[in-house]
């Protein structure tokens, strides 16, 4: 077991490829995946709240009951143990909220692919190629099956994907790197 530092912690999701929580630079796995969603869910909503409602309809795909209840609460109990002090899952009410630092590698890719746009030239084909690294890691929460909120992430992840690449391609051929585009097309 590894001991985390106290205090204020960064706490990363790593949600292409593998999924994991990345604290203060050590990589934490929940024991159970259903914690790892849950925080990619939270980390996704406004202000990183949402009713329990919306989490049981998000990852247990509507189901309502007294198993996905408990299945539920078993993550987040699983969450707070991996995590450090200072970055907590709050329970107010019937509403979850994530408390403290936490970053994602999908905000990450977007704020990369928001950035591009308002770019131009090898500044912008650098951007796009930092975001289409993120994607290379791998597919959105490896994984997991037959999660609705999942599949809809990777399906608008996908469409970001072949736009990143496509803008790319669209620097290398301003820049007439042509074969390097074409690559990128081909992707």
């Amino acid at each position: 077991s590894t001991t985390l530092p106290l205090g204020p912690a960064t706490v990363h999701v790593r949600e292409f490829g593998e999924p994991a929580l990345v604290v203060d630079g050590l990589v934490v796995r929940p024991k159970i995946r259903k914690s790892l969603e849950v925080v990619s869910f939270l980390r996704s909503c406004r202000n990183a709240t949402a009713p329990r409602a919306d989490i049981l309809a998000a990852l247990w795909n509507g189901r309502d009951d007294e198993s996905t209840r408990a299945y539920l609460r078993q993550a987040v109990k699983h969450l707070r143990e991996a995590l450090p002090e200072g970055a907590p899952v709050m329970t107010e009410g019937d509403t979850l909220s994530l408390v403290g630092v936490f970053t994602s590698e999908k905000a990450e890719f977007e704020t990369l692919c928001a950035a591009a746009s308002g770019t131009d030239g090898p500044a912008r084909r650098a951007l796009l190629f930092d975001a289409l690294e993120i994607g290379r890691r791998g597919l959105f929460f490896e994984g997991s099956r037959d999660v609705d909120w999942v599949d809809e992430r990777r399906t608008r992840i996908a469409a970001w994907l072949i736009g990143a690449r496509l803008d790319a391609a669209d620097t290398l051929t301003d820049e007439n790197r042509l074969l390097d585009a074409l690559e990128l097309v081909d992707q």
